[in-house]
Protein backbone atom coordinates (compact mmCIF):
# COMPACT_ATOMS: atom_id res chain seq x y z
CA UNK A 1 0.00 0.00 0.00
CA UNK A 2 1.31 3.18 -0.17
CA UNK A 3 1.66 5.91 2.63
CA UNK A 4 -1.28 8.16 3.26
CA UNK A 5 -1.71 9.93 6.74
CA UNK A 6 -3.36 8.40 9.97
CA UNK A 7 -7.22 8.68 8.99
CA UNK A 8 -10.21 7.96 11.43
CA UNK A 9 -13.16 6.52 10.81
CA UNK A 10 -15.46 7.34 14.26
CA UNK A 11 -12.94 6.96 17.09
CA UNK A 12 -10.98 4.03 14.57
CA UNK A 13 -7.40 4.49 14.01
CA UNK A 14 -5.52 3.06 10.85
CA UNK A 15 -2.10 4.34 10.19
CA UNK A 16 -0.33 4.13 6.95
CA UNK A 17 2.72 6.65 7.60
CA UNK A 18 5.24 4.33 9.28
CA UNK A 19 7.09 0.92 9.21
CA UNK A 20 5.12 -2.29 8.98
CA UNK A 21 6.76 -3.60 12.45
CA UNK A 22 5.82 -0.12 14.32
CA UNK A 23 2.29 -0.84 13.29
CA UNK A 24 2.31 -4.03 14.76
CA UNK A 25 3.84 -2.07 18.14
CA UNK A 26 1.27 0.56 18.12
CA UNK A 27 -1.34 -2.52 17.73
CA UNK A 28 0.17 -4.16 20.53
CA UNK A 29 0.50 -0.91 23.06
CA UNK A 30 -3.33 0.37 22.32
CA UNK A 31 -2.36 2.92 20.31
CA UNK A 32 -3.92 1.57 16.97
CA UNK A 33 -6.62 -0.29 16.02
CA UNK A 34 -5.29 -1.64 12.52
CA UNK A 35 -2.36 -1.01 10.78
CA UNK A 36 -2.18 -0.34 7.11
CA UNK A 37 -0.19 -2.78 6.00
CA UNK A 38 0.15 -6.05 5.94
CA UNK A 39 1.95 -8.48 8.36
CA UNK A 40 5.35 -9.24 7.16
CA UNK A 41 7.53 -12.71 7.98
CA UNK A 42 9.00 -9.86 10.16
CA UNK A 43 6.06 -10.29 12.35
CA UNK A 44 4.42 -13.14 11.70
CA UNK A 45 5.62 -16.12 13.61
CA UNK A 46 6.31 -14.10 16.89
CA UNK A 47 2.17 -12.82 16.67
CA UNK A 48 1.24 -16.52 15.61
CA UNK A 49 3.09 -17.83 18.30
CA UNK A 50 2.03 -15.74 21.25
CA UNK A 51 -1.35 -16.57 22.23
CA UNK A 52 -2.03 -12.99 23.55
CA UNK A 53 -1.89 -11.74 19.74
CA UNK A 54 -2.47 -15.04 17.70
CA UNK A 55 -6.55 -14.01 18.06
CA UNK A 56 -5.77 -11.08 16.32
CA UNK A 57 -4.18 -11.93 13.19
CA UNK A 58 -6.82 -12.39 10.48
CA UNK A 59 -5.88 -13.88 7.09
CA UNK A 60 -7.48 -14.77 3.30
CA UNK A 61 -6.30 -15.55 0.20
CA UNK A 62 -4.90 -12.88 -2.11
CA UNK A 63 -5.98 -13.66 -5.71
CA UNK A 64 -2.79 -11.93 -7.33
CA UNK A 65 0.71 -12.98 -8.71
CA UNK A 66 4.05 -11.76 -7.66
CA UNK A 67 6.45 -12.81 -10.47
CA UNK A 68 9.80 -11.50 -11.91
CA UNK A 69 9.71 -9.64 -15.16
CA UNK A 70 12.45 -9.63 -17.88
CA UNK A 71 12.41 -6.47 -19.85
CA UNK A 72 12.19 -8.06 -23.43
CA UNK A 73 12.87 -4.67 -24.86
CA UNK A 74 16.77 -4.85 -23.60
CA UNK A 75 19.63 -7.27 -23.37
CA UNK A 76 20.38 -9.82 -21.88
CA UNK A 77 16.57 -10.90 -22.34
CA UNK A 78 15.78 -9.29 -25.52
CA UNK A 79 15.77 -12.01 -27.80
CA UNK A 80 17.17 -14.81 -25.52
CA UNK A 81 14.66 -17.21 -24.03
CA UNK A 82 16.56 -19.84 -23.18
CA UNK A 83 18.05 -17.42 -20.49
CA UNK A 84 14.38 -16.54 -19.18
CA UNK A 85 13.88 -19.85 -19.41
CA UNK A 86 16.94 -21.05 -17.48
CA UNK A 87 15.82 -18.07 -14.76
CA UNK A 88 12.61 -19.85 -14.72
CA UNK A 89 13.76 -23.48 -13.67
CA UNK A 90 16.48 -21.93 -11.03
CA UNK A 91 14.56 -20.74 -8.80
CA UNK A 92 12.55 -22.73 -5.83
CA UNK A 93 9.53 -21.40 -5.32
CA UNK A 94 8.24 -23.83 -2.46
CA UNK A 95 11.78 -22.86 -0.16
CA UNK A 96 10.68 -19.48 -1.06
CA UNK A 97 7.41 -19.71 0.38
CA UNK A 98 9.06 -21.48 3.48
CA UNK A 99 11.23 -18.30 4.10
CA UNK A 100 7.93 -16.42 3.92
CA UNK A 101 6.21 -18.73 6.66
CA UNK A 102 3.95 -20.54 4.41
CA UNK A 103 2.15 -17.30 3.55
CA UNK A 104 1.01 -18.39 -0.06
CA UNK A 105 1.07 -20.91 -2.86
CA UNK A 106 3.74 -21.37 -5.69
CA UNK A 107 3.13 -20.45 -8.81
CA UNK A 108 4.22 -21.95 -12.22
CA UNK A 109 1.61 -19.92 -14.20
CA UNK A 110 0.02 -16.59 -14.83
CA UNK A 111 -3.62 -16.89 -13.34
CA UNK A 112 -3.45 -17.55 -9.54
CA UNK A 113 -4.92 -20.83 -8.32
CA UNK A 114 -7.86 -18.86 -6.52
CA UNK A 115 -9.19 -17.14 -10.13
CA UNK A 116 -12.29 -18.54 -11.77
CA UNK A 117 -11.26 -21.02 -14.70
CA UNK A 118 -7.20 -21.49 -13.61
CA UNK A 119 -5.43 -24.64 -14.46
CA UNK A 120 -4.65 -25.86 -10.60
CA UNK A 121 -2.38 -28.71 -12.26
CA UNK A 122 -0.60 -26.31 -15.12
CA UNK A 123 3.27 -25.77 -14.97
CA UNK A 124 5.29 -24.72 -17.29
CA UNK A 125 9.08 -24.87 -16.18
CA UNK A 126 9.81 -26.69 -12.94
CA UNK A 127 12.51 -26.39 -10.56
CA UNK A 128 15.94 -27.83 -11.91
CA UNK A 129 18.74 -26.13 -11.45
CA UNK A 130 21.30 -29.08 -13.32
CA UNK A 131 18.74 -27.67 -16.56
CA UNK A 132 19.09 -24.23 -15.60
CA UNK A 133 22.57 -23.82 -15.44
CA UNK A 134 22.90 -25.69 -18.81
CA UNK A 135 20.37 -23.63 -20.27
CA UNK A 136 22.42 -20.66 -18.77
CA UNK A 137 25.41 -21.94 -21.40
CA UNK A 138 22.77 -22.32 -24.50
CA UNK A 139 21.99 -19.29 -23.66
CA UNK A 140 25.90 -17.39 -24.56
CA UNK A 141 26.46 -17.39 -20.75
CA UNK A 142 29.21 -19.27 -18.70
CA UNK A 143 28.75 -18.80 -14.79
CA UNK A 144 29.86 -15.91 -13.39
CA UNK A 145 29.49 -14.37 -16.69
CA UNK A 146 26.25 -12.77 -16.67
CA UNK A 147 25.41 -9.60 -13.97
CA UNK A 148 21.71 -8.28 -14.24
CA UNK A 149 20.55 -5.98 -11.65
CA UNK A 150 17.03 -6.59 -10.01
CA UNK A 151 15.04 -3.54 -9.06
CA UNK A 152 11.85 -3.56 -6.77
CA UNK A 153 9.71 -1.70 -4.00
CA UNK A 154 11.30 -1.98 -0.67
CA UNK A 155 7.92 -2.65 1.41
CA UNK A 156 6.59 -5.96 2.89
CA UNK A 157 8.20 -8.86 2.17
CA UNK A 158 10.04 -8.56 -1.13
CA UNK A 159 13.35 -7.46 0.21
CA UNK A 160 13.32 -11.40 1.84
CA UNK A 161 12.02 -12.14 -1.92
CA UNK A 162 14.44 -10.20 -3.95
CA UNK A 163 17.43 -11.92 -1.83
CA UNK A 164 16.52 -14.98 -1.66
CA UNK A 165 16.21 -14.88 -5.92
CA UNK A 166 19.89 -13.16 -5.49
CA UNK A 167 20.91 -16.48 -3.66
CA UNK A 168 19.27 -19.07 -6.06
CA UNK A 169 20.51 -16.94 -9.26
CA UNK A 170 23.97 -16.86 -8.05
CA UNK A 171 23.45 -20.67 -7.36
CA UNK A 172 23.40 -21.39 -11.12
CA UNK A 173 26.17 -18.04 -12.10
CA UNK A 174 24.42 -15.63 -12.56
CA UNK A 175 25.50 -12.17 -10.21
CA UNK A 176 22.08 -10.20 -9.23
CA UNK A 177 22.62 -6.93 -8.04
CA UNK A 178 19.93 -5.44 -5.92
CA UNK A 179 18.26 -1.99 -6.86
CA UNK A 180 15.49 -1.56 -3.83
CA UNK A 181 13.18 1.64 -4.67
CA UNK A 182 10.65 3.19 -2.50
CA UNK A 183 6.66 2.04 -3.06
CA UNK A 184 6.13 5.62 -4.43
CA UNK A 185 9.67 5.75 -6.73
CA UNK A 186 8.33 2.64 -8.19
CA UNK A 187 4.72 3.86 -9.07
CA UNK A 188 5.97 7.44 -9.72
CA UNK A 189 8.28 6.35 -12.51
CA UNK A 190 9.70 3.31 -13.05
CA UNK A 191 7.24 0.63 -13.11
CA UNK A 192 6.36 -0.19 -17.03
CA UNK A 193 8.51 2.28 -18.03
CA UNK A 194 10.75 0.66 -20.63
CA UNK A 195 13.56 2.99 -19.93
CA UNK A 196 13.63 2.89 -16.17
CA UNK A 197 12.85 -0.45 -15.10
CA UNK A 198 16.18 -2.19 -15.48
CA UNK A 199 16.46 -5.72 -16.75
CA UNK A 200 15.02 -7.33 -14.12
CA UNK A 201 12.08 -6.39 -12.10
CA UNK A 202 10.24 -8.54 -9.25
CA UNK A 203 7.01 -6.64 -9.35
CA UNK A 204 3.24 -7.49 -8.14
CA UNK A 205 -0.16 -7.96 -9.77
CA UNK A 206 -3.53 -8.06 -7.42
CA UNK A 207 -7.10 -8.32 -8.91
CA UNK A 208 -8.93 -5.67 -9.99
CA UNK A 209 -12.11 -7.97 -10.74
CA UNK A 210 -12.49 -11.95 -10.32
CA UNK A 211 -11.95 -12.70 -13.54
CA UNK A 212 -8.81 -14.27 -15.66
CA UNK A 213 -9.34 -11.49 -18.11
CA UNK A 214 -7.78 -9.14 -15.86
CA UNK A 215 -4.39 -10.95 -15.41
CA UNK A 216 -3.70 -10.64 -19.20
CA UNK A 217 -5.71 -7.69 -21.12
CA UNK A 218 -3.86 -4.97 -18.73
CA UNK A 219 -0.47 -6.73 -18.31
CA UNK A 220 0.27 -9.07 -21.05
CA UNK A 221 -1.26 -8.06 -24.45
CA UNK A 222 0.67 -5.79 -27.02
CA UNK A 223 0.93 -2.06 -26.12
CA UNK A 224 -0.91 -2.71 -22.12
CA UNK A 225 -0.66 0.14 -19.79
CA UNK A 226 0.88 -2.30 -17.06
CA UNK A 227 3.02 -4.83 -18.95
CA UNK A 228 6.26 -5.10 -17.14
CA UNK A 229 8.22 -7.59 -19.40
CA UNK A 230 6.74 -5.22 -22.34
CA UNK A 231 5.66 -8.34 -24.04
CA UNK A 232 4.03 -8.38 -27.09
CA UNK A 233 2.69 -11.89 -29.02
CA UNK A 234 -0.27 -11.33 -31.75
CA UNK A 235 -1.14 -14.72 -31.31
CA UNK A 236 -2.19 -14.05 -27.70
CA UNK A 237 -3.90 -10.73 -28.38
CA UNK A 238 -5.93 -12.46 -30.68
CA UNK A 239 -7.62 -14.95 -28.06
CA UNK A 240 -8.08 -12.04 -25.43
CA UNK A 241 -9.99 -10.14 -28.39
CA UNK A 242 -12.00 -13.87 -29.08
CA UNK A 243 -12.34 -14.30 -25.40
CA UNK A 244 -13.84 -10.97 -24.87
CA UNK A 245 -16.44 -11.65 -27.14
CA UNK A 246 -17.58 -15.21 -25.91
CA UNK A 247 -19.98 -15.11 -22.90
CA UNK A 248 -19.81 -19.33 -22.92
CA UNK A 249 -18.17 -19.32 -19.28
CA UNK A 250 -16.58 -22.98 -19.96
CA UNK A 251 -15.46 -21.58 -23.87
CA UNK A 252 -13.88 -18.27 -22.56
CA UNK A 253 -11.92 -20.27 -19.37
CA UNK A 254 -10.85 -22.33 -22.15
CA UNK A 255 -9.60 -19.66 -24.23
CA UNK A 256 -7.58 -18.11 -21.36
CA UNK A 257 -5.73 -21.32 -20.50
CA UNK A 258 -4.48 -21.55 -24.20
CA UNK A 259 -3.29 -18.39 -23.54
CA UNK A 260 -1.10 -19.12 -20.25
CA UNK A 261 0.14 -21.59 -22.55
CA UNK A 262 1.90 -19.66 -25.31
CA UNK A 263 2.49 -16.69 -22.82
CA UNK A 264 4.62 -19.56 -20.86
CA UNK A 265 6.38 -21.06 -23.58
CA UNK A 266 7.82 -17.42 -24.53
CA UNK A 267 9.02 -17.03 -20.34
CA UNK A 268 8.71 -13.16 -20.53
CA UNK A 269 8.14 -13.82 -16.23
CA UNK A 270 8.84 -16.10 -13.61
CA UNK A 271 5.94 -16.68 -11.75
CA UNK A 272 6.86 -16.87 -8.03
CA UNK A 273 3.92 -17.18 -6.04
CA UNK A 274 0.14 -16.26 -4.73
CA UNK A 275 0.33 -14.72 -1.20
CA UNK A 276 -1.83 -15.48 1.59
CA UNK A 277 -2.78 -11.94 3.42
CA UNK A 278 -2.84 -11.13 7.15
CA UNK A 279 -3.86 -8.10 9.36
CA UNK A 280 -3.32 -7.72 12.82
CA UNK A 281 -6.11 -5.42 14.30
CA UNK A 282 -6.40 -4.56 17.93
CA UNK A 283 -9.00 -6.65 19.89
CA UNK A 284 -11.71 -3.68 20.25
CA UNK A 285 -11.84 -3.83 16.83
CA UNK A 286 -14.86 -5.22 15.58
CA UNK A 287 -16.58 -6.91 12.16
CA UNK A 288 -12.96 -6.80 10.85
CA UNK A 289 -12.29 -9.08 7.96
CA UNK A 290 -10.37 -9.40 4.22
CA UNK A 291 -12.55 -9.21 1.55
CA UNK A 292 -11.92 -11.38 -1.33
CA UNK A 293 -11.45 -8.91 -4.10
CA UNK A 294 -10.06 -5.60 -2.04
CA UNK A 295 -8.23 -6.34 1.34
CA UNK A 296 -9.75 -3.61 3.04
CA UNK A 297 -13.19 -1.96 3.61
CA UNK A 298 -13.29 0.43 6.26
CA UNK A 299 -16.76 1.54 5.61
CA UNK A 300 -17.49 -1.96 7.28
CA UNK A 301 -15.24 -1.80 10.75
CA UNK A 302 -16.41 -0.86 13.63
CA UNK A 303 -14.52 -0.26 17.49
CA UNK A 304 -16.29 -1.20 20.74
CA UNK A 305 -16.71 1.37 23.37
Amino acid sequence: LHSFPTRRSSDLTIDFNVSDHLQVQRVQAGALDLGGNLVTAADFLSLKNDSRWSKNLTSAPDIAVNYLAFNLTKAPFKGNLKLRQAINMAIDKRFLLRLLNGRGIAMNGILPPTMPGADAHFSAYAYDPGKATALLKAAGYQPGQLSIPLTYQQSGDFDKVAQEIQSELGSIGIKVTLKPVSSSTWYGGVAYNAGKEGAMVLAPWGQDYPDPSDFFDPILTCGSGSNAAFYCNHAVDALANAARGTTNRAKRYALYRQMEKLVMADAPWAPLYDGVLYDFHASRLQHFYIPPVWPFDYASYAVAG
